[in-house]
């Protein structure tokens, strides 16, 4: 495993598709690094954040969610391999082959359970999930990847926000939320986390030499093959029957139906992109934690269009999320409001 030179004062900046350490940085090359992490995550959260709400609509119109993936896919490939050709760069075919094998089923994965939870739960529940993944990757990535500090309150407070996640969903499910959609939200999650961990080290740890855009067309183009396969025999419609039988109510959706569909596949060109440049300066983990992040804005929008106690009934959600303690009091809270107030849908 290479030495991250944290010892030396030293950091890690992305040289094309590897990584190099670049010892004793000038201070305005430490500003230009920072710079560049700042603008790669912010970059990235702006686009999965877009991603989520406009999946969602997407999902609920077409009520196909295996056949919106494999349009997505088939959109990137085509994109990449027509306007941004001259930007892709396969080093060798080893290189190639060890990414197409291993990061390309598990995106297939994540973005299928994404897709299929978006159907079956709410976005609330999606995002609240998902902070529970960092609490299982570092310990897996401290062992076997990369050396991350800890210390007692990094462990106190992922407890501490698992406890909120397990009150929240106490909540959600069966009223936003099936037992199928949460089933669906946990395999993502582990799916997320696993491809994350294998992507940092093929970016960094163990890097191949090929360009993001290579990276992002080798993910769709073979991600591709299983969705199409499980498309016609899958229950995944939104009535639970193959994606085909649903088809023909194609033709009774609206102009803005497929309005979204199209701005669906543009920001997952951009995700891609965006997810794979960020990965480069961030562990696993922390990649996670920023894709946590985006729950905020998630739910400040989504009360900010459904009136004050909506509003209200989001707040107290992310506050049980980011800081549950104390759990019982704002668990009483959440019974006298739901008593007052028509419980809402969180999708």
């Amino acid at each position: 495993m290479p030495s991250t030179g944290a010892d030396k004062g030293e950091e890690t900046v992305l040289l094309g598709a590897g990584a190099a350490p670049a010892p004793w940085y000038h201070p305005s090359t430490k500003s230009s690094y920072a710079m560049k992490v700042g603008l790669s995550v912010a970059a990235f959260m702006f686009c999965s954040g877009g991603m989520m709400l406009v999946n969602k609509q997407v999902t609920m119109r077409f009520g196909t969610p295996l056949t919106i993936v494999g349009i997505q896919m088939a959109f990137t490939v085509a994109v990449l391999g027509s306007c941004f050709f001259s930007t892709l760069h396969f080093g060798s075919r080893r290189d190639a082959i060890r990414w197409a094998r291993t990061i390309s089923p598990l995106y297939a994965l994540m973005l299928g359970t994404s897709m299929i939870a978006l159907q079956f739960s709410s976005v609330g529940t999606m995002t609240v999930a998902r902070n529970v993944a960092p609490l299982v990757s570092l310990p897996i990535e401290a062992a076997f990847q990369e050396k991350i500090e800890t210390t007692m309150w990094t462990w106190f407070s992922l407890l501490y926000i698992l406890v909120g996640v397990l009150i929240y969903l106490s909540v959600d499910v069966g009223v936003g939320t099936s037992t199928v959609g949460l089933g669906f939200v946990l395999l993502n999650m582990i799916a997320a986390v696993v491809e994350r961990l294998m992507q940092r080290r093929l970016i960094v740890l163990e890097p191949v030499d090929l360009s993001k855009t290579a990276m992002l067309l080798l993910n769709n183009a073979f991600a591709i093959i299983p969705v199409a396969i499980a498309v016609p025999f899958a229950p995944t419609s939104l009535h639970g029957k193959p994606e085909y039988t649903e088809y023909d109510a194609w033709s009774r959706l609206l102009f803005v139906d497929y309005f979204l569909l199209v701005l669906s596949c543009i920001i997952g060109v951009a995700i891609g992109w965006t997810a794979l440049n960020a990965q480069s300066y961030l562990t696993a983990t922390s990649m996670l934690v920023v894709t946590n992040m985006n729950k905020v804005r998630h739910r400040l929008l989504l009360a900010a269009g459904r009136g004050a106690p909506f509003a209200l009934n989001f707040a107290h959600a992310l506050l049980l999320s980011s800081h549950p303690l104390p759990a019982v009091a704002r668990w009483l809270w959440s019974r006298s409001a739901s008593s007052s107030w028509e419980k809402p849908s969180l999708g």
